[in-house]
């Protein structure tokens, strides 16, 4: 065989293993989808919700970087502080670049504490654990309760997630995931400890909703 017939041969090689590395990883790097945020509902248990609709400025803020969409409503009862719900989709677990609690510094809230709550989600027969903050600022205090949701689980960190997606093979559903933050703020004479147990209260029956967008 001549030298130019060999160098035909060798490319045609080199090519057709780039082809299959190609093809396998494109087997297990998953597409992902848009979470259909028409599952949040408008009233949750005895909460009514109205959503907040951001400017094309304000999005470009928030998205980016990994980030797919963003979703935050209002939830308002007659007997219980607002409950702000900010649900943020990620198209993977690496995406996430602030914390909550980083956040809250940053807005001038002195954190106070930082620990867990277990929620209980009556609409699955289960219960699940978040993150719980809770801070002060000025005649404010802050409530925030706050997980990642995957169709599959709810998680407290992102890199519990990112194990997880790493150790199965994936599909497009897998790989999409929200980090859900629930936030009320009461004057900081109001007992704390009835302003937690509304929000996880409420967090019981909002994140089953959250999880049920990222599932087709």
């Amino acid at each position: 065989m001549s030298r130019l017939d060999w160098r035909f041969v060798a490319a045609a090689v080199l090519v057709g293993g780039l082809i299959a590395i190609d093809a396998y990883f494109a087997a297990w790097t998953p597409q992902t989808f848009a979470p259909d945020r028409s599952r949040i509902p408008e009233t949750v248990g005895k909460w009514r919700g109205t959503e907040i609709r951001l400017s094309e400025e304000e999005l470009k803020r928030v998205l980016g970087d990994g980030r797919l969409m963003y979703d935050e409503r209002h939830y308002k009862t007659d007997d219980a502080p607002m409950i702000d719900a900010l649900t943020v989709y990620l198209e993977r677990p690496e995406a996430i670049r602030h914390t909550p609690d980083r956040c809250l510094t940053v807005s001038g809230w002195a954190v106070d504490r930082v620990s867990t709550v277990e929620v209980a989600l009556p609409d699955e027969g289960a219960t699940t654990i978040a993150n719980l903050l809770t801070g002060v600022r000025g005649d404010r205090k802050i409530v925030q309760v706050y997980v990642f949701v995957t169709a599959q689980a709810y998680r407290r960190t992102p890199l519990q997630t990112l194990v997880e997606f790493s150790s199965n093979r994936l599909s497009s559903k897998d790989q999409a995931m929200a980090m859900v933050i629930l936030v009320a703020q009461v004057p900081f004479e109001e007992d704390e400890q009835g302003t937690i147990d509304t929000v996880v209260a409420f967090a019981g029956r909002y994140l089953p909703h959250v999880r049920a967008t990222l599932t087709q």
